[in-house]
């Protein structure tokens, strides 16, 4: 990730994502997708989060975190990036 890194991005935790954050979907350790957080709702301590995206050829789509083809694999893992200014 150092193209994030290099961009002044840093890895923000899930607990602590807010709108405006990226999320990375990576499947069998290769980058899948990417979406902007536009939504952050919190059931207790348990963030529920919706992200903006572009599926393949398909139009833009706001969907929960792990609602989404790119997240149905088994090895499906997501990190979370903020621009720290």
């Amino acid at each position: 990730m150092t193209i994030f890194s290099d961009d002044g991005y840093q890895i923000v935790d899930r607990n602590d994502v807010a709108i405006g954050d990226i999320a990375i979907y990576k499947e069998q350790g290769d980058f899948s997708h990417s979406g902007i957080i536009v939504r952050v709702d919190r059931i207790g301590i348990t963030p529920v989060i919706w992200v903006l995206s572009k599926w393949g050829h398909a139009h833009e789509v706001v969907h929960k975190l792990y609602e989404c083809p790119y997240a149905s694999q088994p090895d499906s893992e997501i990190s979370f990036w903020r621009m720290i200014q």
